[in-house]
């Protein structure tokens, strides 16, 4: 955490008295396409934190085996095999203890030590009765803007869905490219601008779906879009290509490609790219994401801020407290609870006109609901 919060809590103690990690499983709305996978179900870790005084906190990452490399069962493992055993009577209020276990017990899996951070940064939050956005040193809790993702089988379905949510007051949009043909998303790109006019937000992301030829064409192909920037056009290793595609006037950003902090500063080394794609799955929890944002800005690099398909409530909120720290994001803050058939938590977080307002109760201000979270739980 923060150096004020670990002052304030420097002679508090909360003993972590169990941990429990719970699988769960929610149909989305319907299927996502990206890159060279279509999500039709998210496969999600649900970690409840319990603390020797009653006090429980909620954290939660969702399987993304070609971003993290962790499985819905890995990340499962994990944290029942390493992170449990590791945590339990560690105090959660001294951060530099919590972060020093959650390093040993997780290693390198950034996603299963989300999960556990998330839920001890929402444990701390509710034992002082402050949102995390408050904990960390931000204001009161504010209203942000949010993208829409636009992820269909067809052109003009993509269209279709681009009128109808700007006409409900959605100002920025994402078109995930890479499932379709090529000439195929150039057209989609075409059809969406032509259906939502010229002033609205516009990003495409093709979730490393092409070579450098083809992203190459479709750049070629949308130079009158006015895209803000093209998401992780190629292999997420390939920062040569990433960089021979930045020397041209579309700013290319980041995701796959990012797998912690020194990534980075590869990229920027190379130029390869003039901004990122910060999730939590990807940093391992707050204090990563509050590293990326610092290099970020020291660096001049754009940021977008984006929850995991698949996420609900939970996660979508610790996204929120995040960014309610940062400041409006420059490509986007992009929310993925929306698209799920249902939610675990009593106040869903929600999107009315394109805004949404950050959960200003203690810790990440949303609370679980017992029965919908055994409604969706796996075994």
């Amino acid at each position: 955490m923060s150096p004020d919060m670990n002052a304030v809590d420097r002679l508090d103690i909360l003993e972590i008295r169990s941990i429990e990690a719970i699988p769960i499983a929610i149909p989305l709305k319907k299927p996502m396409r990206m890159g060279n996978d279509t999500v039709v179900t998210a496969k999600n870790v649900v970690v409840r934190v319990e603390a020797e005084d009653g006090t429980i906190g909620w954290g939660e990452a969702t399987e993304a085996p070609t971003m993290t490399g962790e499985t819905q069962e890995q990340i499962l493992s994990l944290i029942q095999e390493k992170a449990i055993p590791a945590m339990t009577g560690a105090n959660a209020l001294n951060w530099e203890e919590v972060g020093d276990l959650l390093d040993q017990a997780c290693e390198d899996k950034s996603n299963a030590r989300s999960a556990v951070d998330m839920a001890i940064y929402d444990l701390a939050g509710r034992h002082h009765g402050y949102s995390i956005n408050h904990l960390l040193g931000g204001g009161e809790a504010r209203e942000l803007s949010t993208m829409w993702l636009l992820g269909n089988a067809t052109a003009e379905a993509d269209a279709e869905e681009a009128a109808a949510v700007v006409a409900g007051g959605v100002s920025f949009l994402k078109l995930k490219v890479g499932v379709k043909s090529l000439d195929e998303d150039i057209r989609a790109a075409h059809l969406v601008r032509a259906a939502i006019g010229g002033k609205i937000d516009f990003t495409a992301d093709a979730n490393t779906a092409w070579t450098v030829e083809e992203a190459q064409k479709f750049i070629d192909g949308t130079r009158d879009i006015g895209f803000l920037c093209l998401e992780q056009p190629v292999d997420a290793d390939d920062l040569d290509g990433m960089a021979a595609l930045a020397k041209g006037p579309l700013p290319i950003a980041a995701d796959e490609g990012l797998h912690g902090l020194d990534y980075i500063d590869a990229h920027a080394a190379k130029n390869a790219a003039s901004g990122f794609s910060l999730k939590f799955i990807k940093l391992g929890g707050f204090t990563g994401m509050q590293k990326a944002a610092e290099i970020c800005r020291s660096k001049g690099l754009k940021i977008n801020l984006a929850s995991k398909t698949g996420e609900t409530s939970l996660a979508v909120s610790a996204l929120l407290q995040f960014a309610s720290l940062i400041g409006q994001p420059d490509w986007g803050l992009s929310l993925a609870n929306g698209y799920l058939i249902d939610d675990i938590v009593t106040n869903p977080v929600t999107v009315v006109r394109g805004r949404v307002s950050v959960p200003s109760g203690p810790g990440l201000g949303v609370t679980v609901d017992p029965g919908k979270l055994d409604t969706y739980r796996i075994g």
